[in-house]
């Protein structure tokens, strides 16, 4: 788990050697790399927990790894995958640096990043497109925290 900050450079030049600025699929295999290492920790905290005498169970019951995967475990590491679905989402959506960096075409940028500019352009003069954009954002996580 190596700090974000401590990866700009080398992730820039990384991107401007393989051509990869403004290039979503390079973002998003960022944004997967940083969010492994959560992932992993988070999963195998949740696993450590489950006992194995479920799995032993499950095996004398009569099931192959396969249905003891998804009959057995997964209905039981819902919470976890529910979790870091949450979590890798509020990451993508709010994560401003790497979009900053590695995207420069306004067709490309993120929720963040396109506030930024939005907000940056509408500075001078009237106020209020700058606290409507900011309160759609803010709404957008109040009814997605309401959904039932």
């Amino acid at each position: 788990m190596v700090p974000v900050h401590c990866t700009l450079i080398p992730i820039n030049n990384i991107a401007t050697a393989l051509n990869a600025k403004n290039n979503l699929f390079f973002l998003i295999l960022i944004y997967v790399a940083f969010g492994m290492s959560q992932a992993i920790f988070l999963y195998t905290g949740f696993m450590d927990g489950i006992s194995r005498n479920l799995d032993e169970a499950a095996i004398i019951d009569g099931c192959n790894n396969w249905q003891l995967l998804w009959k057995i475990l997964f209905p039981v590491c819902k919470p976890i995958i529910a979790t870091e679905a949450i979590f890798v989402f509020i990451y993508g959506y709010s994560e401003l640096v790497f979009s900053m960096i590695l995207m420069t075409d306004t067709k490309y940028f993120t929720v963040s990043r396109a506030m930024l500019n939005f907000s940056s352009a509408h500075t001078q003069g009237d106020r209020k497109s700058v606290c409507i954009c900011s309160n759609v954002r803010n709404s957008d996580a109040y009814h997605l925290h309401r959904v039932p």
